[in-house]
């Protein structure tokens, strides 16, 4: 039997797996747990551990607002960074289960004014928790 004659071979697609999403717990966890080494690693070398909270404060509260701009502007994220980029975005809708996806938060006025709310709230925090954990920057 020649090759012309013979049963052509049938291409087996493999089936593809579907992408895996990155648990948002787990990069919480892994933060806070980060966080927690580092302070507690600061706190032991200097003697204090009220600086390098707040230094872990101010980082995360950047961070937060760093990815959530940066998904309003319509960059690329990693997972780690749509996990903190959704912390602000939630609240407008942007990347829930039944909501809309991260990506749509693009150029949105909603996801701006969430964005800029944020980033009072960023300041507020940073500045409640400097006046109470570092005795220094209370008034006389």
């Amino acid at each position: 039997m020649s090759k012309s004659h013979a049963k052509p071979k049938h291409h087996k697609h493999k089936p593809v797996r579907p992408a895996q999403r990155d648990n948002d717990v787990a990069v919480y966890v892994g933060l806070f747990m980060i966080g927690l080494f580092s302070v507690a690693l600061i706190g032991v070398w200097y003697g204090t551990w009220q600086i390098p909270t707040v230094g872990y404060i101010i980082a995360i509260c950047f961070l937060v607002n760093l990815y959530g701009w940066r998904a309003y502007l319509g960059s690329t994220l990693a997972g780690w960074q749509r996990s903190l980029a959704k912390i602000p975005l939630r609240f407008a809708g942007y990347g829930t289960r039944h909501g809309h996806a991260l990506a749509a938060a693009k150029h949105q006025s909603q996801a701006r004014m969430v964005l800029f709310v944020c980033l009072a709230v960023s300041v507020v925090i940073i500045c409640g928790i400097t006046y109470l954990l570092i005795p220094d920057v209370r008034p006389v």
